[in-house]
C-alpha cells in the first residue's frame, strides 16, 4: 500500500474544512434541535420522575446516555443520506474521482462525524447541568475518561455509519433498521436503566446486553461521570466498544467497496 502524499493530505484537509463550513452555516439550527429533548428530560426526569419515587439523580443518567442516542442517531442521519446519495444524484462519485485513496475520504467523513458529534453534543452537558443543578452531581467526573469514552463512543458510530451505508438498501430499508434495530439497541443498551438494574432483573439478559455497542458506550460514559458504583468498569467497556468498532468498520469498508464499485 502506497502511503499518502503530502498533496493528497492537503487534499483531504480541504474536503474536511468544506464539510465544516456547511456544518457551520447550519450549526444554531442543529443545536437547538440536539437539546430540545435533553431540555425536557432534565425537567421530566429530573424533577417530575422522583416524585414518583425515582431516584433524584436519574435524570442525570437519562442525560449521559442521551450522548450515546445522539451519536447513533447522526449515525443513522449521515448513513441514510449517502445511500440516498448512492441511489440518485450519485455526487459521491465525484469525491472518488478526487486524487486520494478511497480510505481517505472514509476517514475525512469519519473525523468529521467525530466533530460534528462533538460540536452537538458539549451543549447537552452545560444546559442538562444548569437545568439539573444538584441532581446532576460532578463531585466523581473525571473529564478525561469522560473525553475517552467520547472518543470511543464517536468513533464507533462514525464506523457504524460507513457500515451502515455500506449494506441498507435504501430509505425504506432504513425504517425498518431503525424499528427492529435501533430500538432494541437503545431499549435494551441502559438508555432507561443502568446495567446492574438489569442485572439485577436478569443476569442472562445482563450479559447478553455485553454485546451491545450501546450498553458499553452508555455504561462508560456514567462511570466517568459517577464512578463503578453505578456503571460498569470504564475500561473493559472501552476495550470492547474500541474492538467492535475495529470489526464493523473492517467490515463496513468491504462492503462499501463493492457497492461503490472503487479499487483501493
Amino acid at each position: 500500500m502506497n502511503f499518502p502524499t503530502i498533496r493528497q493530505w492537503r487534499i483531504l484537509w480541504q474536503l474536511l474544512k468544506r464539510d465544516l463550513y456547511i456544518f457551520r452555516a447550519s450549526y444554531l439550527d442543529y443545536m437547538i434541535n440536539t437539546i430540545l429533548w435533553p431540555v425536557q428530560a432534565a425537567v421530566a426526569f429530573g424533577y417530575v420522575f422522583p416524585l414518583m419515587g425515582m431516584d433524584k439523580n436519574y435524570g442525570a443518567l437519562i442525560i449521559l446516555a442521551t450522548f450515546v442516542y445522539k451519536c447513533l442517531y447522526e449515525s443513522y442521519f449521515q448513513s441514510s443520506n449517502m445511500v440516498a446519495d448512492i441511489n440518485n444524484l450519485r455526487s459521491i462519485d465525484f469525491i472518488f474521482t478526487l486524487p486520494v485513496t478511497p480510505w481517505m475520504i472514509v476517514l475525512k467523513n469519519i473525523v468529521y462525524f467525530m466533530i460534528r458529534c462533538f460540536a452537538l453534543c458539549a451543549p447537552i452537558l452545560l444546559i442538562s447541568k444548569a437545568i439539573l443543578q444538584d441532581r446532576f452531581p460532578l463531585d466523581q467526573w473525571s473529564p478525561g475518561l469522560s473525553l475517552v469514552a467520547f472518543f470511543a463512543t464517536t468513533l464507533f458510530f462514525a464506523l457504524f455509519t460507513v457500515w451502515l451505508a455500506g449494506w441498507v438498501k435504501d430509505q425504506l430499508a432504513f425504517e425498518h433498521v431503525w424499528v427492529r434495530f435501533f430500538d432494541l439497541l437503545t431499549t435494551w443498551g441502559g438508555f432507561w436503566f443502568t446495567w446492574h438494574t438489569l442485572y439485577a432483573f436478569s443476569p442472562t439478559l445482563g450479559y447478553i446486553t455485553l454485546l451491545n455497542p450501546f450498553t458499553l458506550a452508555t455504561e462508560a460514559i456514567r462511570a466517568s461521570f459517577f464512578g463503578l458504583s453505578s456503571a460498569l468498569a470504564f475500561w473493559p467497556c472501552i476495550g470492547g466498544l474500541l474492538l467492535q468498532a475495529a470489526m464493523i468498520g473492517f467490515i463496513g469498508y468491504r462492503k462499501l467497496k463493492q457497492r461503490l464499485d472503487f479499487v483501493g
